[in-house]
């Protein structure tokens, strides 16, 4: 029987979501860094707070993959 996906989980594999949130990190960082010239702090924040939401997602699948694979399976 296969286990369902989480609803909050945003990624098939960690190594995607870390990479999503990389992305987006550095590109709200980039953002953070010329919104004094072009107004871009709103969108650079948002930008930001992805980036966070996909490494968070991949954290956690990483735990809980780690945890299904215990010493005892």
């Amino acid at each position: 029987m296969a286990t369902r996906q989480p609803w909050w989980q945003i990624v098939r594999t960690a190594r995607q979501g870390f990479v999503m949130g990389t992305f987006w990190i550095i590109l709200g960082v980039v953002g953070l860094l010329v919104a004094h010239t072009t107004g871009l702090l709103a969108v650079s924040a948002i930008w930001l707070a992805i980036g966070v939401g996909y490494l968070a997602a991949a954290v956690a699948q990483c735990r809980r993959k780690r945890s299904n694979s215990g010493p005892d399976s």
